[in-house]
C-alpha cells in the first residue's frame, strides 16, 4: 500500500503547513527571556506581542468565504508566505515595534490555516475516515508546537532571538514554494457555480442561525482562550513560579506537545468511533486536574515530575482535536466547509487575543502561578459547552 493511499498528498502537504503555523504561533514565547534580557518589556508588554499575532485571526471568516468561493490552493499558499515573512521581519530589526509589526503580518498569514487547510481535507478525505484525516492534520500541527521551543529556544541561546526568528521564517518561505507546486489546483477549486455566486452573507446568516454552530463557537473561546495562557506562558511559569532552569521550561512545553502529537492520532480514532462530547470530556478534565496537581506539588521543584505532568495534561490535549473538529464538521451548513470553520476559529482567536495579555496582567499583579489558576477557570466551563451540541447528527449538514 502506497503512502498517498494512507495519506493523500493534499493532506500530507497542508499537515506540513499546519506543522509551519503552529512553530510560528510558540516561536516567540520560547525567546521571551533572551527578548526580556536585551529589551527593557513587562511581561504584559511581551504578551501583547502574541495577541497582535492572534489578531489577523480575526479575519478567518471573509477569507473562509474567499476559499469558498474561489478555491483553497491560492489561499493557503499566500497564507503561508505571509506566515513566514512576519516571522522574519519580526527578527529583522532588534526593536519592540520590529516585533509588532512581524507579528501583525504573521498573524495575517495565520488568517488561512484553517478554512483553507480544512476544506482541502474534506475534499481529499476517504469516506468514513474524516476523524481520523483531522487527526492527521492536528498532528503536524502539535508537531510544530512540540519542536517549536527548543528548536527556536535553542538557536536562539546559541546565536540569538533575532537569529533565531529569522531562520525559522526562512525555512516557511521555501515551503510556500513548493505547496505551490505539489497542491494539485484542480481539486482545490469551488465547488460548483452555485457556490461561487451565493452571496458570503448568506452563508454567514446560515451558520450563526446553526444552535450547534454557535456551541462549538463558544467552545471554541474558551479552549483557544486556556491554550493560548499554556502555550505562552509554560516556560515562564515553569522558570518563575516552580524555580526550574530555562532548558527545563522549554523541555515541559515541548513534552506537553510531543504526547499531544501521539494521543492526536488516537482522537482521531476515537472521533470516527465514539461520542465525540464525551472524548472531548475526558481530555479536558486530564488537562485541569493534571494542572491543579501541580499547582499542589509546585512546592517541591522535581524537574521530571514538571516535565512528565505536563506530558499528561498534553496527552488530554491531543485527544480533542479530531472530536471537536467532527462536531463542527457535522454542525455545518452544507457548502460552506471554509466560512464555517473560518467561523469558529475566528471565536476561538478572540480567546487566543484576550488570553495573552489578561493573563498577562495577573501574573504582574500576582505572580505566574495565578495564570495557571486562570487556565483552569477557563478550561473548566467548556467540558460542560461542549454537551449543549446534543446527540451528534449522523450525517454532516445540519
Amino acid at each position: 500500500m502506497r503512502v498517498t493511499e494512507i495519506v493523500p498528498l493534499p493532506l500530507g502537504v497542508v499537515t506540513v503547513s499546519h506543522l509551519f503555523s503552529h512553530l510560528y504561533v510558540v516561536a516567540l514565547p520560547p525567546l521571551f527571556p533572551l527578548i526580556r534580557a536585551d529589551l527593557p518589556l513587562s511581561t504584559s508588554q511581551l504578551g501583547l506581542v502574541v495577541t497582535v499575532l492572534a489578531v489577523g485571526t480575526l479575519l478567518q471568516v471573509p477569507v473562509g468565504g474567499l476559499v469558498d468561493h474561489i478555491g483553497a490552493r491560492t489561499v493557503a499558499v499566500l497564507g503561508m508566505g505571509l506566515t513566514a515573512m512576519g516571522i522574519t521581519i519580526a527578527g529583522a530589526g532588534g526593536s519592540y515595534l520590529w516585533l509588532l509589526a512581524g507579528a501583525a503580518v504573521s498573524g495575517l498569514g495565520q488568517a488561512s490555516y484553517h478554512p483553507a487547510n480544512y476544506t482541502i481535507i474534506e475534499a481529499v478525505s476517504p469516506s468514513g475516515s474524516l476523524g481520523r484525516s483531522f487527526s492527521i492534520h492536528s498532528f503536524g500541527g502539535i508537531i510544530g508546537f512540540a519542536v517549536a521551543p527548543v528548536l527556536v529556544g535553542t538557536v536562539g541561546l546559541v546565536t540569538d532571538w533575532q537569529i533565531a526568528l529569522q531562520v525559522t521564517g526562512l525555512a516557511g518561505l521555501g515551503y510556500t514554494g513548493l505547496m505551490w507546486v505539489l497542491l494539485p489546483a484542480a481539486e482545490m477549486g469551488p465547488r460548483g457555480q452555485s457556490q461561487q455566486s451565493r452571496p458570503f452573507l448568506a452563508d454567514v446568516g446560515r451558520i450563526i442561525r446553526s444552535r450547534r454552530m454557535l456551541v462549538m463557537a463558544a467552545f471554541f473561546l474558551l479552549m483557544a482562550a486556556g491554550m493560548s495562557g499554556i502555550m505562552t506562558y509554560t516556560p515562564l511559569y515553569v522558570i518563575d513560579g516552580l524555580g526550574a532552569t530555562e532548558t527545563i521550561g522549554n523541555i515541559a512545553l515541548s513534552v506537553f506537545f510531543g504526547v499531544s502529537s501521539v494521543s492526536v492520532l488516537l482522537g482521531g480514532l476515537l472521533a470516527d468511533r465514539a461520542d465525540p462530547r464525551l472524548t472531548i470530556s475526558v481530555g479536558m478534565g486530564t488537562i485541569i486536574v493534571t494542572l491543579a496537581v501541580l499547582q499542589a506539588l509546585s512546592v517541591l521543584q522535581v524537574p521530571w515530575l514538571i516535565a512528565g505532568s505536563f506530558g499528561v495534561a498534553g496527552f488530554g490535549f491531543g485527544l480533542i482535536f479530531a472530536s471537536r473538529d467532527r462536531l463542527v464538521s457535522l454542525a455545518m451548513p452544507r457548502g460552506t466547509a471554509g466560512t464555517s470553520f473560518g467561523v469558529v476559529f475566528t471565536i476561538g482567536g478572540v480567546g487566543a487575543i484576550l488570553s495573552p495579555v489578561g493573563l498577562g496582567l495577573l501574573i504582574d499583579a500576582f505572580g505566574v502561578a495565578s495564570a495557571f489558576i486562570g487556565v483552569m477557570v477557563l478550561l473548566a466551563p467548556a467540558v460542560g459547552v461542549v454537551w449543549l451540541f446534543g446527540d451528534p447528527p449522523a450525517t454532516a449538514g445540519g
